[in-house]
């Protein structure tokens, strides 16, 4: 099974795209893990990419922005590229296929809340195709 989920802050707004197979948009997302190491307090914040199509790029759009916390749900995908400096290189996504809107009603009190969406993981009956 490949599944992932993760709760972390969006580092930048979605940036939308257009395919072949119709919307999608992608953003990064931060999580962070807190130890203690030898008495110091530590913290690691890693990088996600996120892959996000279907019904939910209207609400990435609409509702998540740099900062937002979020939960996502989905698969880890590789997928291999060759850069500007013609370097083939491999990237890890997660297809996002359910989010959550995530902080407290004071993170979300100004904004305006979707109208058929429940904020909890809701899978999408399609699944994201790769890109």
């Amino acid at each position: 099974m490949n599944k992932v989920i993760l709760i972390g802050r969006v580092g930048n707004g979605p940036e939308l795209y257009n395919s072949d197979n119709g919307k999608f948009a992608k953003c990064s997302l931060a999580t962070s893990e807190r130890y203690t190491k030898d008495g110091e307090k530590k913290e690691v914040t890693e990088w996600h990419n996120l892959v996000i199509n279907g019904k939910l790029v209207e609400i990435f759009e609409r509702y998540v922005g740099k900062g937002k916390q979020i939960c996502v749900e989905g698969k880890l995908r590789y997928r291999k590229y060759t850069g500007k400096d013609n370097i083939e290189r491999t990237i890890a996504e997660v297809m996002v296929n359910a989010v959550e809107l995530l902080g407290s009603k004071e993170d979300t009190a100004h904004e305006p809340q979707p109208k058929q969406w429940q904020p909890n993981l809701k899978p999408l009956d399609d699944e994201p195709s790769a890109f």
